[in-house]
């Protein structure tokens, strides 16, 4: 059995006899078929959940897949928030509107993730700025699609009417994320570039690679009549392999670079210190994931801090310290980089695990915007006011009340 109370996300239920039990599992939604509207159908049967209670029998069927896989990431770091969640974090900070303000005001905006791990705050943020369908639903297939009860007519005029509506201030935006875990970076820009193509295909007919959501299509050479084969290295090494032999040449020499977007996108290696130099006096906007440091149970201000190189050269470390004592000193750097007001801050909204240890260590003040479950735990979308915490005394606090803009509560 499913073991879960009535239908999931994505799930239709209905209370069924033994008889009708058995038929929902062998019905037409097996794979192989063809839905309406010339879509082929979901590349595995769905999931279907038996639950039995007393005399009472309910069937689930997995109508869409798991919808917070959007497909494009597939490299993943430490605690990375599920791509739905990232998408509320965008929607509940005030980044459209900052970004109309931004355009009226002639000036450009920086979206900075600072602790950006595999990027998906930043690439939620593009697809919500780009109009995108989240899930893409022209560029992906459906088990409810073979059900017998879709009305497939009603569901193409439905995707007909979805056109990305890119916001229109969005060339005045630059997107850009940094970690001081260069493996993190890459793997940021590998969900980039996936991104990229995948937003390309929206539009096109949904279920032409017939892959299951979140899955590439196998391209395989034994399944055609001819040999297909992709292999790494330069155009000079390749053509050692072609001598003699007749080639045609067909090529696009446009890359994936972030110029193909209405945007610039921009991920990079270094700490939150480091990063800030090149973003002096511009209007910047934080939004990001800070570490967690939660070791079962364990309070950051328990641990004595580690004593680690501070970035704001080249130094730091190379790697994140998933420890409490780490997390603690990533958000002491935090604070005093936002303190000094090197750029010109237009909201700073962190995701944070402990808000009390954020605002202990940082010595800021945070004020709560949202609060969702995580996986098993508890984490708050946290604004900054833009005020130092009572009592603490900083030689740079005196720069922080100068700056209204830089903690502005949300109106």
């Amino acid at each position: 059995g499913g073991g879960g109370a009535g239908a999931g996300e994505g799930e239709a239920s209905a209370a069924s006899t033994p008889s009708a039990s058995s038929g929902a599992g062998g019905g037409r939604s097996a794979a192989g078929g063809s839905g309406a509207g010339g879509r082929r159908s979901y590349a595995e049967p769905p999931d279907v959940r038996v639950q039995l209670k007393y005399d009472e029998c309910q069937v689930s069927v997995a109508a869409t897949g798991l919808l917070h896989r959007r497909g494009y990431r597939k490299a993943t770091g430490d605690a990375p928030l599920r791509e739905t969640l990232a998408a509320a974090c965008v929607l509940s900070s005030p980044l459209l509107r900052r970004l109309t303000v931004a355009e009226h005001s002639n000036e450009d905006l920086i979206l900075w993730d600072p602790f950006c791990g595999s990027g998906g705050l930043l690439l939620e943020a593009l697809g919500v700025l780009l109009g995108i369908a989240p899930g893409s639903p022209k560029a992906r297939s459906f088990p409810f699609l073979d059900f017998p009860s879709h009305a497939g007519g009603a569901y193409e005029e439905v995707l007909s009417e979805l056109e990305p509506t890119p916001h229109p201030a969005l060339p005045r935006l630059r997107l850009l994320g940094s970690d001081i875990s260069a493996e993190q970076v890459e793997r940021a820009q590998r969900n980039f570039h996936r991104f990229e193509r995948r937003s390309r295909s929206v539009g096109d007919a949904a279920a032409a690679d017939g892959a299951a959501p979140g899955e590439e299509r196998d391209h395989r050479d034994d399944a055609l009549p001819c040999a297909v084969d992709f292999q790494q290295g330069s155009p000079a090494r390749v053509v050692q392999s072609l001598a003699g032999r007749p080639t045609m040449i067909l090529t696009n020499e446009r890359d994936h670079r972030d110029d193909a977007l209405p945007c610039a996108v921009d991920f990079q290696q270094g700490s939150p210190a480091r990063v800030v130099q090149s973003l002096a006096g511009r209007p910047t906007m934080i939004l990001t994931n800070v570490p967690y440091g939660v070791l079962s149970g364990t309070s950051l201000s328990s641990t004595p801090p580690r004593k680690q190189p501070r970035g704001g050269g080249s130094g730091g470390p190379a790697t994140p310290d998933p420890s409490p004592e780490g997390a603690a000193e990533a958000y002491a750097q935090l604070g005093r980089m936002l303190r000094q007001q090197k750029a010109d801050w237009r909201g700073v909204f962190c995701v944070a695990a402990s808000p009390d240890e954020l605002r202990q260590h940082t010595a800021l003040e945070w004020t709560s915007e949202l609060r969702f479950l995580n996986g098993s735990r508890w984490v708050d979308l946290l604004q900054w006011t833009g005020q130092t915490r009572p009592g603490e005394r900083r030689g740079d606090a005196a720069a922080t009340g100068s700056s209204e803009r830089g903690g502005r509560r949300r109106r």
